[in-house]
């Protein structure tokens, strides 16, 4: 704004000024000071110390719709609140009604305004049927219109919303992208869509262009977000700058039998350091040969409108062992969360020179029964081969309802030397007897888990499971304080220990 624009007349001022903030200004100068409580006998300057405290310590941080209910407090702090661009930062509101939707855009606005050059972050909420379609486009053309100041991006579909809304967002934004020539998004770092009603409904991949609508983004989360055709998502994540992933499906739809889609992931974000996949229910293939998926009677959704690789075979990566495997050199936490047999399968076939962190989930709802699936396959051998063929040195375990035993935990803890946090969940199959394994073992020349800082063991807390499981503590309580592992002793870099039967806290330390 120029000089002589700052110069007009107050009445001038007042025309051009927005309505909702006269009003608040208006109900701040109204309002009689000793009538407000406390807030109002505080300094303005140290209210606005507090809120920005809290902004930084709250979870989400201070949204601009509590900044501007604590502009009410006093003209004053009103004045002090508009001029403190840190607290103008976070555009995050629930949306039920299309009353909603005018505030979201006013609060765009405020922080657009008011933020200077600060980087903003964005979070909404669909909540309630009411949201119709023309809504959700309403407001991803707020979005998309100051598209470079976005930092973060968080859009989710809860409660009794239309789950076809989903769609309506990213084909809007995907719309846009195309009629403006290129993505306003340049500075996304972080991008979370979720789903959280209880109908469901399938997403086709090559609507979902989000490589084109968010091309610098370091991180994305899809939650709950069901895709068929699900070979076909890797190529849409093909971001360079793309560093962390995290997908729970209930279903992996139409996948190829014979190539790994972790793998596929990764040939196409060559900078990943962090992949987090769980698939909770079961992963379906599509027949030899096929590239898309029979048809279904599944609800689709459809549109309204350097490399760190080192691909020593060509191709894709094979889902069984293959003497040349692909390198990946950038990832350092692997997250796999299905059943054994597909956690193992998609674990082949790399190596992960710079990898610090496996987490391996069976899920509790799938059966480790004999017969089933991967119930036959050695896991311990499968993690160390491919440790080993990575040269990584490995620094946090957590495996979940693996239905390894005693001694292939011993197996495997032995031989992991690096390893300075342990997060074990297990069943039956687990006693008292491997916290004696453990202990004895450490009495020889090598010791085990040398480094070791955090242990956490926590039997099974699942009700398909059976009874709560427990065993006597006394053999574990001997490991953790092994006089080698307490005060000055060699190996005394343990300090954070839990050991729970379900919900119930049997020992503690940190």
């Amino acid at each position: 704004m120029s000089q002589r624009a700052l110069r007009v007349s107050d009445r001038s001022r007042v025309q051009t000024r927005p309505q909702t903030e006269l009003l608040l200004e208006a109900q701040a100068r109204r309002t009689p000071q000793h009538r407000q409580g406390p807030l109002a006998c505080l300094p303005a300057e140290l209210l606005c110390e507090i809120i920005l405290h809290a902004n930084l310590i709250h979870e989400e941080g201070t949204t601009v719709f509590e900044v501007m209910d604590y502009m009410k407090v006093c003209r004053r702090v009103y004045q002090v609140l508009k001029n403190s661009s840190a607290l103008w930062t976070r555009v995050s509101m629930c949306v039920k009604t299309r009353e909603d939707v005018a505030m979201l855009s006013k609060g765009i606005e405020y922080a657009v305004e008011r933020s200077k050059s600060r980087p903003l972050a964005f979070s909404i909420g669909f909540d309630d049927a009411l949201v119709k379609e023309e809504d959700v486009v309403r407001v991803a053309g707020e979005v998309f219109k100051v598209g470079e100041r976005w930092e973060e991006i968080s859009v989710g579909f809860r409660l009794t919303c239309d789950v076809a809304h989903i769609q309506t967002w990213i084909s809007e934004l995907s719309r846009l992208t195309s009629l403006a020539g290129s993505s306003p998004f340049t500075n996304v770092q972080s991008v979370a869509l979720f789903r959280e009603v209880t109908r469901s409904v399938v997403h086709d991949p090559a609507l979902w262009p989000l490589k084109d609508i968010f091309p610098n983004a370091q991180l994305i989360q899809l939650e709950d977000i069901e895709f068929h055709s699900a070979h076909l998502l890797p190529a849409q994540l093909a971001i360079p700058t793309l560093e962390m992933l995290t997908m729970t499906v209930h279903r992996l739809r139409d996948v190829h039998s014979e190539t790994s889609w972790v793998g596929d992931v990764l040939t196409h974000a060559p900078g990943l350091k962090e992949l987090d996949v769980c698939v909770e229910l079961d992963v379906t293939h599509l027949p030899p040969g096929l590239t898309s998926p029979p048809s279904s009677s599944a609800p689709v959704a459809t549109g309204s409108g350097n490399s760190s690789i080192v691909p020593v075979s060509g191709g894709a990566t094979p889902r069984s062992s293959t003497p040349s495997p692909r390198v990946h050199t950038s990832l350092e936490c692997l997250s796999l969360g299905q059943d054994r047999k597909w956690t193992v399968e998609e674990m082949r076939g790399w190596v992960y020179p710079a990898l610090k962190r496996l987490e391996l989930l069976h899920h509790p709802f799938l059966t480790l029964e004999d017969g089933a699936p991967g119930a036959d396959i050695d896991i311990v051998g499968e993690i160390l081969a491919m440790v080993q063929l990575s040269k990584c040195r490995l620094e946090y375990l957590d495996l979940r309802y693996m239905g390894l035993p005693n001694e292939e935990l011993v197996r495997l803890l032995v031989a992991l030397p690096d390893l300075k946090w342990v997060e074990l969940y297990v069943a039956e199959e687990v006693d008292e007897s491997l916290f004696t394994m453990l202990r004895e073992r450490s009495a020889g020349d090598e010791p085990v888990l040398p480094h070791l800082q955090c242990l956490g063991v926590r039997t099974c807390m699942w009700p398909m499971h059976g009874a709560k499981h427990t065993f006597d503590t006394q053999s574990f309580v001997d490991f953790v304080e092994d006089p080698r592992r307490m005060g000055d002793g060699p190996f005394a870099k343990l300090q954070g220990v839990c050991l729970m039967f379900d919900e119930e806290v049997k020992y503690s330390r940190s």
